[in-house]
């Protein structure tokens, strides 16, 4: 050091680089550390929902705690915890308003130590109360059994906020459950080809087909047959056509318990005039297929044919009138009238979705993509035409956007 006097800034210089690269080292292993506590409180938050979930007279118990209590506390009343019940209370004077209700879900998910944020408590619930309200009167009147609905609706909402951070997880669990076939894509013979028109969620394949090798090397259960209502070979032994909707998974609103269930009740429900009925669906790792009943062959879009009656002579008398126009309105309010009264919303009616089945008979029109709102979100790219109006209602609302339809 003495001989030379630069080393010593040399050395310091060199330990500080060092320093510095240790402390760089440190943050990242602090980063690291904090993402892995992160990563493993929220695999413990969907252990414990799950937990929760499976103790079901548990939950049932605290609920009606919780319900009473909050009955009490809006009239303004005395509780006195040796009078609560332990059964769920329902009847026309035992409920709650919608904001009531979510005050009962707050303090809930507050007791069980569970952490949420309040917008995205007040869009579930608005969710699950759309479900079955069909009008604000509906929504502000929560009774004990749609308490345990909605305190179900969140908690598996709430577990599905955490598992869609997780890809790998997303996707490899089954969407589809509680069907009495089984729903995996490659068993159902479907051969996803041909004509192909753009829906508001995804691809519609308008003329798919059953393999033949599927269909000669398998039997169809009984079951199967009595959901789809239509058999596998045609009457020249060719094999059954249907109408194939794909939508990609990464679109769905609800988890896959209350999605399964919403669309087992579309189902089973009786058909809506002018709408192609639901027969059944199917998964793959990334993409639910809804399959409806077929369009026939010789089925034009409701545009073209629109255009080819407008570009007939004026003196034609099959010509373009209003009363067709007339027509075509009446019968797609019909529809619209029978479908809000089930708790149906299309999300946008467009002239694209819409086809006929006779270019000449207007009691052929047909509807696709129909009632699917409340199930998938809509996606960044839209078909064109698409957007008449404005499409995603205020998620806040518990009752359903019926004025956005047309």
């Amino acid at each position: 050091l003495k001989s030379d006097p630069w080393p010593l800034p040399a050395l310091l210089l060199r330990r500080g680089s060092r320093c510095r690269a240790w402390n760089r080292r440190r943050a990242g292993y602090r980063v690291e550390a904090r993402n892995m506590a992160l990563m493993v409180r929220d695999e413990g938050l969907v252990r414990r929902v799950n937990t929760i979930l499976a103790n079901r007279a548990h939950l049932d118990q605290a609920i009606a705690e919780a319900f009473q209590v909050a009955r009490c506390t809006r009239q303004g009343k005395a509780i006195h915890v040796n009078s609560i019940s332990t059964t769920s209370t329902a009847g026309d004077e035992a409920s709650l308003d919608f904001a009531g209700a979510l005050m009962l879900l707050s303090e809930f998910l507050d007791r069980l130590r569970l952490p949420c944020e309040r917008s995205d408590l007040v869009s579930w619930a608005a969710a699950a109360c759309r479900s079955f309200a069909l009008s604000q009167a509906e929504a502000d009147f929560i009774t004990g059994d749609r308490v345990n609905f909605l305190v179900d609706w969140v908690l598996r909402c709430l577990t599905e906020q955490q598992v869609r951070a997780a890809p790998e997880e997303f996707h490899g669990r089954r969407f589809l459950l509680g069907f009495s076939y089984d729903t995996s894509l490659a068993e159902s013979g479907l051969l996803l080809s041909g004509p192909v028109a753009l829906g508001m969620f995804g691809n519609i394949w308008l003329h798919p087909r059953v393999k033949r090798s599927w269909v000669r090397a398998r039997t169809m259960p009984a079951a199967i047959h009595e959901l789809h209502h239509v058999t596998m070979e045609n009457d020249e032994g060719g094999t059954q056509e249907y109408l194939v909707s794909t939508v990609s998974k990464q679109l769905c609103r609800l988890p896959p318990e209350l999605f399964s269930r919403r669309l087992q009740d579309m189902l089973s429900m009786e058909p809506l005039p002018h709408v192609l009925p639901l027969r059944g669906a199917y998964e793959d790792l990334e993409h639910i297929h809804l399959l409806y009943e077929p369009l026939v062959a010789e089925s034009i879009a409701l545009g073209d044919a629109l255009l080819a009656i407008m570009s007939a002579p004026a003196e034609d008398e099959d010509g373009y009138r209003e009363r067709t126009v007339q027509q075509i309105t009446w019968r797609l309010l019909t529809m619209a009238e029978q479908a809000h009264s089930r708790g149906l919303v299309h999300g946008c009616l467009r002239m694209s979705g819409c086809y006929l089945n006779d270019a000449e008979d207007l009691d052929s029109l047909r509807l696709l993509d129909f009632g699917l709102l409340e199930l998938f979100h809509f996606p960044a790219a839209m078909p064109p035409m698409a957007l008449l109006t404005p499409l995603d209602s205020d998620p806040k609302v518990p009752i359903p956007p019926y004025r956005r339809d047309l």
